[in-house]
């Protein structure tokens, strides 16, 4: 017992301490700078908020609106979506800038920074899987990572790590790498390691499971009807193995899975949120939840308990609430009522800040278009997509032997076009 006390005291960021701050800490995020911040800062530096790459001028509702929950608020990230290179840039620079405390600005750049603005653009996590190579995963991982920092993005809400074992899936699909749990595992991997090795950080999602579901849960919500057995042989494995192997976030999805927790959707549920994710696998990174204006949750619960019951199943970063407003007053009156502790909060306070200065984000702020131009969507990166996409290309039936085709085999046949052009 006495050496187990010795050992938690003496290492600097262990459970044992479970991010809390003593006054003998000197860890980066224990410094008199942030915790002095009041409770609201606190609470407001686990929202993240939407913004978008289009031109926006000094009239623009949603600029003011963003600026005044950075300013005011203290809010601690943004995610950014559709918009041109130009505008994501200095919008992301000029949010950036403003805030005290530096943002998280994620994206869901699931196949690089050209799914939502002009960068390069992977093939989906099933083509990637095809090529058989993990070694492709890797490197759109870092080439991901590399311009999405020149953006300003610095999170990547990637890998999906759901298992694609429903074909009826109207949400997952191709996003998946593989409908069998040790491919999901041998391409994910590579791509985490790849975002992380360029210091952005990966999201793998959608804890704990969305493949085996036919419903959307941006508008209804989903239910997995699975064996205790069969949900950790399967569902959990990819996300316990990224979970070990460095994934610094995680996020969880609004999905029911009855004999998990036959009350709450994923994202309010302790026994699933916290119990599995910190107690049984130890888990240390950031607990993100999937957006809160999703139809899965909106359809039954008002979004101010909604953050709320976030925050209490063990949720570190509240993403897109409707109101932000709303999502950090309700969290401040479960504070004041006693409802969430104040050590609630700091724990995720604290693991916010820690993650930020592991990210560097609290090095001078030095981002500049030419870096943009230099490294966003160069042939060096577009060259590696087009392989890969090449690689990927899969024979899934050839009955009669039809492919590789030979026109001179065939005395009826009038014409054959091999285009890429659209319209032909």
């Amino acid at each position: 017992m006495i050496k187990l006390l010795i050992i938690c005291l003496s290492i600097s960021l262990t459970f044992c301490n479970n991010f809390l701050c003593t006054e003998e800490s000197e860890l980066f995020f224990c410094n008199e700078v942030f915790q002095s911040k009041s409770i609201s800062e606190k609470i407001s530096q686990m929202i993240m908020v939407r913004v978008n790459g289009e031109f926006q001028n000094k009239d623009s509702w949603s600029k003011k609106n963003v600026s005044r929950l950075i300013n005011d608020k203290k809010i601690g990230g943004l995610i950014t979506y559709t918009g041109s290179i130009h505008g994501t840039f200095y919008n992301i620079k000029e949010f950036q800038e403003m805030s005290d405390i530096p943002l998280f600005i994620a994206a869901d750049y699931e196949r690089g920074v050209g799914q939502f603005t002009d960068g390069t653009l992977f093939p989906s996590n099933m083509a990637i899987a095809a090529t058989n190579n993990t070694q492709n995963s890797f490197k759109q991982g870092e080439i991901t990572a590399i311009e999405a920092k020149a953006l300003g993005v610095n999170m990547v809400f990637a890998p999906v790590l759901d298992i694609n074992n429903n074909y009826n899936n109207p949400i997952i699909n191709f996003r998946s790498y593989s409908d069998n749990p040790q491919t999901v595992i041998d391409f994910s991997l590579p791509f985490i390691d790849g975002l992380q090795s360029k210091k952005v950080i990966a999201c793998g999602k959608h804890f704990p499971g969305h493949g085996d579901t036919d419903t959307d849960s941006h508008t209804s919500l989903p239910v997995i009807n699975k064996s205790l057995e069969r949900i950790f042989s399967n569902e959990l494995l990819p996300f316990k193995t990224a979970c070990q192997n460095g994934l610094q976030s995680i996020m969880v999805a609004h999905v029911l899975f009855p004999n998990l927790d036959d009350k709450n959707p994923a994202t309010f549920s302790k026994k699933i949120t916290n119990n599995i994710l910190r107690e049984q696998w130890e888990y240390d990174g950031l607990i993100i939840t999937d957006a809160l204006e999703m139809g899965a949750l909106t359809n039954f619960t008002w979004h101010g308990e909604s953050a709320v019951k976030a925050v209490e199943a063990g949720a570190d970063i509240i993403l897109l609430p409707i109101d932000a407003d709303e999502a950090i007053n309700s969290i401040i009156q479960a504070v004041k009522s006693g409802r969430i502790s104040e050590e609630r909060i700091n724990q995720s306070f604290n693991r916010i800040i820690d993650a930020k200065h592991k990210a560097g984000l609290f090095d001078n702020y030095s981002k500049t278009w030419e870096e943009v131009e230099e490294k966003i969507k160069i042939h060096e990166h577009t060259k590696i997509s087009k392989k890969i996409a090449r690689e990927s290309i899969t024979l899934v039936k050839n009955n009669n032997d039809i492919v590789p085709i030979n026109p001179l085999k065939y005395k009826k046949i009038t014409h054959l076009i091999l285009s890429t052009d659209e319209g032909v």
